[in-house]
């Protein structure tokens, strides 16, 4: 297999999650039953046992293997963002519907706005206008503004 083929599958991979990753969150949250395993229950969230299963890679190895992936599939591919630094996304587990972007590529999005979201065109565009901040560096425009005057 060579290596265009091989970042080619594994780009497609990583373009099929992401697109389940947005039919993961649904508009109206699904009624919480009895769950039957440990690892169903919402409410535990951060106290799961996910990811505990027998595994040959640590977590640093794990990190550095998606890093040198993410260098090669930058390096055989067009990225198609104005965004010059990475962007880091993360949920925050909160009933506000509220998110925010900082400076520095870093976007927060709680769960209550994800759930308020009618469909998976909705998510993302709440995701990519907090790119469009990070691209547009509005943050730290506004604050050298705001040093200027």
């Amino acid at each position: 297999m060579s290596t265009s083929s091989y970042l080619t599958g594994k780009l497609a991979i990583s373009t099929l999650a992401l697109c389940c990753l947005a039919n993961a969150f649904p508009a109206v949250p699904a009624p919480q039953t009895n769950p039957s395993r440990p690892n169903e229950d919402i409410s535990a969230i951060g106290h799961r046992t996910v990811g505990k299963g027998v595994n040959l890679y640590s977590l640093e190895r794990e990190q550095k293997l998606g890093e040198q992936m993410n260098k090669e599939v930058e390096l055989a591919s067009r990225l198609n963002s104005d965004a010059r630094i990475p962007i880091t996304i993360r949920v925050i587990d909160s009933d506000v519907p509220d998110g925010f972007t900082m400076p520095g590529g870093f976007q927060y999005i709680n769960t209550g706005l994800i759930l308020q979201t009618e469909s998976e065109g909705e998510l993302a565009g709440l995701l990519a206008r907090g790119i469009a901040h990070t691209a547009l560096r509005s943050s730290t425009i506004l604050a050298t503004q705001g040093e200027l005057m």
